[in-house]
This record gives C-alpha cells, structure tokens and sequence, in this order.
C-alpha cells in the first residue's frame, strides 16, 4: 500500500480490468483500520486514472461505487488527518463525476454518508472540495429525502458566513471568495433547503454581521430566487420580509457596497417575483384575480402593499435623510418590473408633484425634485430591462404619462435671470 506509485512518478498505465481489481482489493482493506490512510492514498491515486463518464464501463462504475460505499461505512473521515480526509473526498468525488450509481452508498444513503464524512471539517483546502461534493450530489439526485437535505445543511451551513483569511505568505491558494463562492452555491442548490438558507441569510442581515457576511447573506437571497423561483422558494411572507431586511440594509447601513448589493438584491428578487406572478396568471383560467393595480392576487400584491405602505409615507418627508435613504428602496421596485412600476409611479409623482409646488422651504422642494430625479433614472433602468424583454418591449412605459408634467416641472425650477424659481438643480 505505502509504495503505490503516484500517477506521474512512472507507474504506468493500467488496464481497465486493473484497475477494476484493484479498487475492490483497496476498497476490501478499507475496514481494515492501521491500513487507512495508504489505502486512502493508493485507492485516490487510482481513481485519478478512472476514464471519464462517457468511457465508463459498468464494471468500473461498480467499483467506485463499492468505494465510495467503503469510505461511507468504514471510514471515521474526520478523525483522519489533512490530507488523508482529501483523499476521502476525492475517492467520493471521482465517482459522483464520473456518473457512478452511489445511491444508496450505504445504510444511511449518500446523502447522509457525505454528511458524516465532512461533519467537522476545518481545512480551507478541504472545505472547498466539500463545498463542490454537496453541489455534485444535488445535481446528481443523491439529496432527495427532506430529513437527508436537513441533516447535510445543518452541516455546511454553519460555515456561513465565511470569515476565512489566509495566513501570511500563503502558498495554498485558497482564497476567501472562492470559499464564499462554493458556499453560497450549495446553499443556493435544493429547494428542499431553499426556506432554511432564506431564514439563515435574513438571520444573518438581522444579527448585523460584518460586511462580508451581509454581502454574502444578499447574494444567498437572489441566488435562491434565481435558482428555484421567488414565489415557491419565499412565499408571500418570505418576499416581504426580504423586501423589509434589504431596505433596512439600505437605510441603516454605512457601508456604500451593502446598500448597492440591497438594491440589487431588491431588484433581482422582485422581478422574478414579478415575471413569475405574470405568467402564472397569463397560464391561468381567464377570471383569475386581480387587484385594482393590475397585480395579480398573491404574493405579488401582498409584496406591493408593503412597499407602498412603509416608503409612500416616508416619501412626504424627502428632506429628511432616512427618509430619502427609505425611497431608495423604493427606486429598486421601480426599475424591477413595470408591473410595480405602473401603481408605485401613480402614487409617487403626484405626492412630489404637490410636495414641490406646495414646499415652504427651498430643501422641501429640492429634495422632492431629487426624488422626482431617482424616480426618472430607477425608469430609465426598467426601460433597459423592457426593451430587452420579448413580452414588455411592446408595452408602454409606466413613466410615459407623467415625462411632461416632471419636464415642465423641473423647468420651472431652474432660476434664469428674472425668473422666480427658488430651488436651484
């Protein structure tokens, strides 16, 4: 075992019937525990040389199985050192790319033989590859059953968010994005986790982490919307209680990049709430309903009820910072789609409208003007958005009945000489 040779140091090409022997006799000592870590290292080495799926025989296949059936059953992989638990996930991952039936991998399932194996691990180098394991065995069907998908989150979640920095003159090359990266993709990866990694990235914005861990937190939200839909994956509560976190990341954050990843997030998540609610009510029996808005009834008018109640409000007092920071939430909505664009737009230009006009004071109606400003750029984004949408590029313009009135109304707010404006763009 200790003298297998590496792939490169001149051990030669094996036969695949070879390597099919091999693999059972290195799978067999596995159970055989003063003999691990060499069997773990002969048995990865082999693997390595395994052709890919396409050129897989059946034989072979059967072997990685029995492998990978070997370290679930007979391997306490946390007890191992560093790079002997790398050899276990290599053995394990050689088979899940390579196609392998590993299902059921023992007397638990795969899915919960992964979650033993990784449960504990620490290694930077080692979590990486963990992280790709749980994405494999997603993609490959492994995590199907609801207590299996609960056990294994329990397990790679509690890595989130990822605080890692590599040591001073690293020479491993583990970086902290990718280890984020990796992360956010397995949490992102089942709906059958989809409502716990929600509930852990609103915990997170909740519980103020730092920067890093709220960035990450935002991603892991429209990652999951893009990944299985907003509407199924949040629900109506979840939609409004991401829109209520985002928007207080935008108001009570110091930090310039929380608050552009909150908008984004906020946009993100909304259209595909938006483009899904749509085309639900498009496919469904002609009388399904509708608000008075044009929305239809569900998670989708639910969401604009709470935006129109919490920023409508504040919108009356523009002058004042958080209130302005709050309609930057609001100018997210607006550049997300044109179905919320359209009620969230009737309400806004007219209240800023009569803002302006009515202000006693020069910073009143500034700040109203401003607002009317963001109101026209958030547009001009859901104009980009439109346009490149086969199903709105037809479609008018919520902002189109109101461009004369805020034209003439920025007009008249310019001072020329002579002229009476009092609020200077």
């Amino acid at each position: 075992g200790g003298d297998f040779p590496e792939p490169d140091q001149g051990g030669g090409s094996l036969s695949e019937a070879e390597l099919v022997t091999l693999l059972r006799f290195f799978t067999d000592r596995l159970k055989d525990e003063p003999c691990v870590r060499e069997v773990l290292r002969a048995a990865a080495n082999l693997v390595d040389r395994c052709p890919p799926a396409a050129s897989l025989s059946p034989e072979l296949a059967d072997a990685l199985v029995q492998a990978v059936d070997g370290v679930f059953a007979s391997v306490h992989v946390q007890a191992l050192a560093l790079s002997d638990r790398r050899n276990a996930y290599i053995i394990i991952q050689a088979a899940v790319e390579r196609g392998a039936p590993i299902a059921p991998a023992g007397p638990e399932g795969a899915a919960m033989g992964l979650t033993h194996a990784m449960d504990g691990e620490r290694d930077p180098r080692n979590l990486t590859l963990c992280f790709k394991l749980v994405q494999h065995f997603v993609k490959a069907g492994l995590v199907r059953v609801a207590e299996d998908a609960t056990a294994l989150f329990t397990v790679f979640s509690c890595y989130f968010p990822i605080t890692f920095t590599p040591p001073p003159n690293d020479t491993v090359g583990i970086s902290p994005q990718d280890l984020r990266s990796g992360l956010v993709a397995c949490l992102a990866g089942t709906p059958l986790w989809g409502r716990d990694a929600m509930d852990l990235a609103l915990g997170k914005l909740a519980a103020g982490e730092l920067v890093s861990g709220r960035l990450d937190s935002l991603d892991v939200l429209a990652a999951l919307a893009s990944a299985h839909g907003a509407g199924a994956t949040f629900g109506d509560t979840g939609l409004r209680q991401i829109w209520s976190a985002a928007r207080l990341q935008i108001v009570d954050s110091n930090d310039d990049k929380v608050e552009q990843r909150a908008r984004s997030c906020l946009r993100h998540v909304i259209r595909i709430a938006a483009e899904e609610s749509l085309a639900a009510a498009e496919a469904g029996p002609s009388d399904s309903e509708m608000t008075e808005d044009g929305v239809p009834a569900g998670p989708l008018s639910a969401l604009l009820r709470e935006v129109r109640l919490q920023c409508m409000v504040e919108a009356k007092t523009p002058e004042e910072p958080r209130c302005r920071r709050s309609c930057t939430a609001l100018m997210a909505a607006i550049a997300a789609h044109p179905a919320l664009a359209a009620p969230i737009l009737a309400d806004l230009v007219p209240l800023l409208t009569r803002l302006f006009l009515l202000a006693t004071t020069p910073q009143r109606q500034l700040a109203a003007l401003q607002l009317l400003r963001d109101a026209l750029l958030s547009s001009a984004a859901l104009d980009i958005y439109m346009r490149t949408s086969p199903l709105l590029a037809d479609q008018a313009h919520p902002f189109a009945p109101y461009a004369d009135e805020v034209l003439s109304l920025a007009a008249s707010a310019v001072s020329l000489p002579g002229g009476t404006g009092q609020a200077r763009a």
